[in-house]
C-alpha cells in the first residue's frame, strides 16, 4: 500500500510539475500580458467583495448574476507600448523572412510560421467552466448542441424534406 501511495504522490508531483511549466510556458509566449494581468486583477477584486459565508457555488449563479458580472469585466485596452511591442514583433518576424528567403528556406519558414499562428492565435487555450457546454453536443449532458449548431433535422425542416 505504502509503494501505490508513494507512486501516486510521485505521479501528482509529475502532473503538477508539467501543468506548472506548461502555464509558464504558455505566459511567456502570449502576446496578450495586459489581459492577463487585468484578469487577475479582476478575479483578486471579485474575491475581496465575495462573501464566503454564503458558500455559493459556481452552478447556482443565476444568469442575470452573470451578465452582470460580465457587463462589470474591464474592456481590454491597448496602449501606445502594445503597439510599438507588435510592430517590434512584426520587424523581427519580417526579418527572420528575408533571412530565410536568401537561405532558400522561405516557403518552408512562411508555412511553419503559417501553422505556429493557426495553432497560437487560431485555438482556444483556456479552459471552458464547469458549467459551460461543449462546442461538440457529443460531450454535453443529453447530447444538447449549443445555440446556433446546424442540425441536419432543422435543415431537413428548412428544405423541406418529409420523411413518409
Amino acid at each position: 500500500m505504502e509503494k501505490k501511495l508513494e507512486k501516486y504522490r510521485k505521479q501528482q508531483k509529475r502532473n503538477e510539475l508539467y501543468e506548472n511549466f506548461k502555464a509558464k510556458v504558455t505566459k511567456v509566449f502570449s502576446f496578450k500580458r495586459n489581459k492577463m494581468k487585468q484578469d487577475d486583477d479582476l478575479v483578486i477584486q471579485m474575491t475581496d467583495d465575495t462573501n464566503f459565508d454564503q458558500k455559493k457555488q459556481p452552478d447556482d449563479v443565476s444568469e442575470a448574476e452573470t451578465e452582470e458580472i460580465l457587463e462589470t469585466m474591464p474592456q481590454e485596452k491597448r496602449t501606445a507600448f502594445d503597439y510599438f511591442v507588435y510592430f517590434v514583433y512584426f520587424l523581427l518576424y519580417v526579418t527572420l523572412y528575408a533571412i530565410a528567403v536568401q537561405l532558400k528556406f522561405g516557403i518552408v519558414f512562411f508555412m511553419l510560421s503559417l501553422l505556429f499562428f493557426i495553432y497560437f492565435f487560431g485555438t482556444s487555450t483556456r479552459r471552458r467552466a464547469k458549467n459551460e457546454p461543449s462546442a461538440y453536443s457529443v460531450f454535453n449532458p443529453n447530447v444538447e448542441s449549443i445555440d446556433g449548431t446546424l442540425k441536419a433535422e432543422q435543415f431537413e425542416r428548412e428544405i423541406g424534406i418529409r420523411h413518409t
